[in-house]
C-alpha cells in the first residue's frame, strides 16, 4: 500500500423515511436561502419537490428554484446558478437528481464563493477555496456524487467535458431513500449500476502491491452489482433491490476503497473525451469504453485480470483466464441489454475523429500519457476506440 488520505462526509441517512429527514440536517447548514437545483421533469412529476418545497415552507426556510440540469451538464447553466447564488446571498444548496445534478451543484456551490468565471475553478487555472455546503438527494444510483469531491462539468463551445475535484466540494449531507428510485426504468437502472461497476474497476486495476483489503471490498462491491444487474428485469419494484444498489453505488465511489492505491481512470478520461462531442449518457458510454480498454490492455498486464476472473467472475484459472475475463464481463453486460459499442449508442467514429480524440486525450498529461496501469500513449487510445466502435 502507499500512503493516501481520506475524508469521511457526508453524513449520510440511509432508508425509506430519510427524505423525510433532511431539512433537520440542513438548516443547521446555514440560516439564509436554499437553492434547490433540480433536472427538467421526473423529480416534479413524482411529487417530490413539491413534498420538499412544503418542508421549506413549514420550517420557514428561503428557497430559490433552480431546474433545468440535463444529462451532461453545461457550463452555461452553472454560470447562470453562479449569479442567482450571489444575487440572491444563498448559503446553501439542496440538490435534488441524479449524478448530473449533484455535479452541477458542486460547480455551482464552488463558483458562489469565487470572484472571477467558475470555469477557472474547473480548468485548475484558479484554486478552489470553498463552496457552499450542498445537502444531496440523489433519485438515481450510480455516479456516487453524493459521497465524492468529484464533478465533470460540459463546455459545449470548446466540444470538451471537464473534470475537476476539490474537498470544498464533497456534500455535507447525502439522503439516500432508495423509494426515490423505484420510478426509473431498467435502462436508467442498468446505466447507474454499471457506472458504479467501472467506478470500482477504475481503482481495481492498479499495480501498487500489498491492497488485498481493498482488492477483496472492491471484489464484494462488484458481486452485489453484477448480481443486481441480474436481477433487475424480475425486481424493478423490489425495495431490497433498490436499497441494495444504492449503497453498492454510494460506496463505489468512495475514497475508502481506493485508499492505498494508484488508480487508472483512463477509461473516464476516454469517455470524457468522447462525452465532449457527443451528448450521449454516461454510464453507457463508459461502460463501451471499459471494455475497449480491457481488450486493448489485459495481455500487457494479465495478472491483475486473472484474479479478476477468478475472484470476481469465478472461472477457472488457467493459460487463458485473462482473456476469458474481458470475454466473460463482456457477455455480462451484453447479456443485462447494455450496449457494448459506440455504435449500439449513435457514436461513429470514422479514423479522423478517433485520432482527434486519442490526442486529445494524450494531451491531458505532460508525460503525453494517460491511466496508470498502462501507462496510454494517443496510439493506444486509437485502438481502444477502434476496438469499442
Amino acid at each position: 500500500m502507499i500512503d493516501g488520505i481520506c475524508a469521511s462526509p457526508p453524513r449520510v441517512l440511509f432508508g425509506p423515511d430519510a427524505a423525510r429527514h433532511w431539512i433537520d440536517e440542513i438548516t443547521r447548514l446555514g440560516d439564509g436561502p436554499v437553492l434547490m437545483h433540480h433536472g427538467r421533469a421526473s423529480a416534479e412529476a413524482a411529487g417530490l419537490l413539491a413534498r420538499l418545497r412544503a418542508e421549506l415552507r413549514a420550517y420557514d426556510v428561503e428557497w430559490v428554484e433552480f431546474g433545468g440540469v440535463s444529462a451532461n451538464p453545461q457550463l452555461a447553466l452553472v454560470r447562470e446558478g453562479v449569479s442567482l447564488c450571489r444575487d440572491l446571498r444563498v448559503d446553501r444548496i439542496l440538490a435534488v437528481g441524479g449524478g448530473s445534478v449533484i455535479d452541477s451543484a458542486k460547480a455551482i456551490a464552488a463558483g458562489a464563493c469565487f470572484d472571477g468565471d467558475v470555469l477557472a475553478l474547473m480548468t485548475g487555472a484558479a484554486p478552489i477555496v470553498g463552496a457552499l455546503p450542498i445537502c444531496a438527494m440523489p433519485t438515481v444510483a450510480g455516479a456516487g456524487s453524493e459521497s465524492s469531491p468529484a464533478a465533470v462539468i460540459t463546455d459545449p463551445a470548446r466540444s470538451l467535458k471537464i473534470d475537476f475535484a476539490s474537498e470544498h466540494l464533497r456534500p455535507r449531507i447525502a439522503v439516500l431513500d432508495p423509494t426515490l428510485t423505484l420510478g426509473l426504468d431498467g435502462a436508467a437502472t442498468l446505466a447507474g449500476a454499471f457506472d458504479a461497476s467501472c467506478h470500482l474497476l477504475e481503482r481495481y486495476f492498479s499495480n501498487t502491491e500489498h491492497t488485498d483489503c481493498s482488492d477483496r471490498l472492491i471484489e464484494a462491491l462488484l458481486l452485489t452489482l453484477l448480481d443486481c444487474v441480474q436481477a433487475v428485469p424480475e425486481r424493478l419494484g423490489d425495495y431490497a433491490l433498490r436499497a441494495e444498489l444504492m449503497w453498492a453505488c454510494k460506496l463505489a465511489q468512495d475514497d475508502f476503497i481506493g485508499l492505498g492505491r494508484k488508480q487508472d481512470w483512463a477509461s473516464h478520461a476516454i469517455a470524457h473525451a468522447i462525452g465532449g462531442r457527443f451528448d450521449v449518457a454516461h454510464g453507457p458510454l463508459v461502460t463501451v469504453v471499459m471494455i475497449g480498454w480491457m481488450k486493448t490492455v489485459c495481455a500487457r498486464n494479465p495478472l491483475r485480470f486473472v484474479q479478476f476472473g477468478r475472484r470476481v467472475l469465478d472461472l477457472p484459472i488457467g493459460p487463458d483466464t485473462a482473456a476469458a475475463a474481458v470475454d466473460a464481463f463482456e457477455r455480462r453486460v451484453a447479456a443485462s441489454g447494455m450496449p457494448t459499442r459506440l455504435s449500439a449508442l449513435g457514436i461513429t467514429l470514422d479514423d479522423e475523429a478517433i485520432d482527434r480524440i486519442a490526442n486529445l486525450c494524450a494531451r491531458r498529461n505532460p508525460s503525453g500519457t494517460i491511466g496508470n496501469f498502462v501507462r496510454l500513449t494517443a496510439d493506444d487510445v486509437g485502438a481502444i476506440l477502434a476496438t469499442a466502435r
